[in-house]
């Protein structure tokens, strides 16, 4: 937008061309997408990813976008660039056009504000942070329905601004609990989804009474590629990984007659191999520690409602945890602990202390009900916006692409002929 008369220009993907008569309803500048003649140089790809975040030109962080989009396409969490396949290679390519493409918008024009989907990945991180210093970036993600949008005025992925946000939400009390009553009710309207493919196999209530012997704790693993798209560390409070994390925690418990069950992120079902690269389950064993596989058919929330606390290093069972009152702490620069859901594990004393007497922070599933009462209401309706059953997007009645509207019904035809 332009800072005298508000005049808005735009520019996108040349893929996203099939936009042009809808965008163009609410721009009253120019096109400039023509205008943008890229000649950038492209350094050769690190082999490390250590090497890999640390890579930026000026303040644009090449590298961690090129990272976060690479780790949403590959499902990796490997140490080398190379088992990231073709997806960093792209990402790689397309996070220095995104800086080359903000360098000449930077150059030419003299913009008040610039907004921007997400922030976080290759095509829009580098672009993002080179312009924050000459222009008010606003972003905007997806919102609590898939016709609602939310803008932001900071990171979408600031810890510390999402926490602001949450703790200023004025929750509904219904909303709140009706979130985690679906998320124990398996969500039954997301059938199609990962997180009910990831978890259809846990059968409902279902814990071995093995595990009930003696009391124990119950660590919640994230799956580690999705940081890479929200965070810009790579540790876990005072541990380098989840490993280290619950091997002392095994320790722990070994010392105060408890037994330590990790559970494991059904998700990991689905990834790439490489987040087996940082586990050692034979020590954990070796310190009396229950592990419970990705396959595994336990009941998330069964375990939780039998654990004496619960260990997470970004898990949304932290959430939970704090909804049924049962005590919780958090690895890590979590959400969780900044609104008051969880404890926050700063140092192995503050895990240790947990361990040897799990407290549930005060006001925890007060917290937990203002959190998921925002998660469900969040975001500005687009009512000129709607989505079919089968995804595809109508702006005032019209598809937004009629191509693709035919090649799915095509296929769709393809699939009941060759199914009989």
């Amino acid at each position: 937008i332009h800072p005298d008369e508000g005049i808005r220009d735009i520019v996108y993907e040349r893929i996203d061309r099939k936009f042009e008569r809808f965008i163009k309803r609410s721009i009253s500048g120019e096109d400039i997408t023509g205008r943008i003649r890229l000649n950038i140089h492209i350094p050769p790809l690190p082999s490390r990813v250590e090497d890999l975040r640390k890579y930026s030109i000026g303040r644009s962080h090449i590298g961690l976008a090129a990272l976060s989009t690479a780790a949403s396409f590959s499902r990796c969490n490997s140490n080398f660039t190379r088992d990231y396949g073709e997806h960093i290679k792209k990402s790689w390519l397309v996070a220095h056009k995104s800086y080359g493409v903000a360098d000449q918008i930077k150059a030419k024009y003299n913009y008040a504000k610039v907004y921007i989907y997400n922030g976080r990945f290759a095509i829009s991180r580098p672009f993002s942070d080179h312009m924050e210093d000459a222009s008010s970036i606003i972003f905007y993600e997806y919102g609590s329905k898939k016709n609602m949008y939310e803008l932001y005025e900071d990171r979408i992925h600031s810890v510390a601004y999402q926490a602001q946000l949450i703790n200023a939400h004025t929750p509904n009390l219904q909303c709140g609990s009706k979130f985690f009553q679906d998320k124990t009710d398996r969500w039954a309207d997301w059938v199609d989804t990962d997180f009910y493919q990831a978890i259809s196999i846990q059968t409902p209530h279902f814990i071995p009474d093995g595990l009930l012997v003696k009391p124990f704790i119950t660590l919640f693993t994230t799956s580690p590629d999705e940081l890479f798209a929200i965070n810009d560390s790579s540790g876990f409070g005072p541990f380098r990984n989840q490993f280290e994390l619950a091997l002392c925690a095994a320790k722990a418990c070994q010392t105060h007659g408890k037994a330590l069950v990790l559970k494991l992120h059904p998700y990991l079902r689905f990834k790439h191999k490489s987040w087996k690269e940082e586990w050692k389950f034979q020590a954990l064993i070796d310190h009396g520690a229950v592990i419970l596989f990705p396959e595994s058919n336990v009941d998330a929330h069964a375990l939780m409602s039998h654990s004496k606390g619960v260990i997470t290093a970004g898990s949304s069972m932290s959430f939970d945890a704090a909804f049924l009152e049962i005590p919780n702490i958090v690895a890590g620069d979590a959400l969780s602990d900044k609104i008051g859901c969880s404890s926050a594990l700063k140092s192995v004393a503050d895990l240790e202390k947990f361990i040897a007497g799990p407290t549930l922070i005060e006001g925890a599933k007060n917290a937990a009900i203002r959190y998921a009462s925002y998660m469900g209401q969040f975001g500005i309706a687009m009512d000129s916006l709607e989505l079919t059953d089968n995804e595809d997007a109508k702006i005032d009645g019209q598809f937004v692409s009629p191509s693709l509207v035919a090649t799915k019904f095509l296929k769709r035809c393809w699939r009941r002929i060759l199914g009989g």
